[in-house]
């Protein structure tokens, strides 16, 4: 479904921000895609994603690319695919971000990327996923759902379904007090 921000403007200036990442190490014409999805996790664990990108840097350049766009957005987390190319990547974030950021390696537990999405289908069925309308990052996103799993690319597929499967899961940050 498509939110408008002037209806969630409120909601957005508390909202977690997260930002999840399927990361490539080579910028090779015919490497794959370093993807960043965007998203707010508002209050009743409704998500929306604001935004989408996808770019080609080599691993020396990607540590610095992913500090400063958590920082543009003042993402409280980063999620990064836990693959064994990334094992490295994830160890120089987490020493890079300082604690203004937490680091999140994310496994995929060995299921192919159909199984992965399929598992964060619910949320969407459910409602609770948003797309931030006539915002136009999202439209190569959207092309490559449409396309999956068949379409040339699916970084930022990879990058969606990574953050439905951890965005539930994440805490606020904040304190939480129980009375027992």
């Amino acid at each position: 479904a498509f939110v408008k921000r002037e209806n969630i403007a409120a909601e957005l200036e508390h909202a977690l921000i997260v930002q999840s990442r399927d990361t490539a190490l080579t910028a090779n014409a015919n490497s794959d895609y370093s993807a960043v999805t965007t998203w707010a996790r508002l209050p009743l664990q409704k998500f929306v994603l604001l935004h989408a990108k996808q770019i080609k840097l080599s691993s020396d350049k990607l540590v610095d690319a992913i500090i400063q766009h958590a920082q543009a957005w003042s993402a409280k987390h980063v999620l990064v695919e836990h693959a064994n190319h990334a094992r490295d990547l994830i160890r120089d974030l987490q020493k890079r971000a300082n604690g203004r950021v937490h680091i999140k390696g994310v496994p995929h537990q060995n299921l192919s990327k159909e199984a992965r999405l399929d598992l964060v289908l619910y949320l969407i069925n459910a409602g609770r996923v948003g797309l931030l309308e006539e915002e136009k990052s999202l439209d190569l996103l959207l092309h490559q759902l449409r396309q999956f799993p068949n379409g040339k690319y699916d970084d930022l597929v990879d990058s969606f379904t990574q953050a439905l499967r951890v965005l539930p899961t994440l805490g606020s940050g904040k304190a939480v007090w129980r009375i027992g």
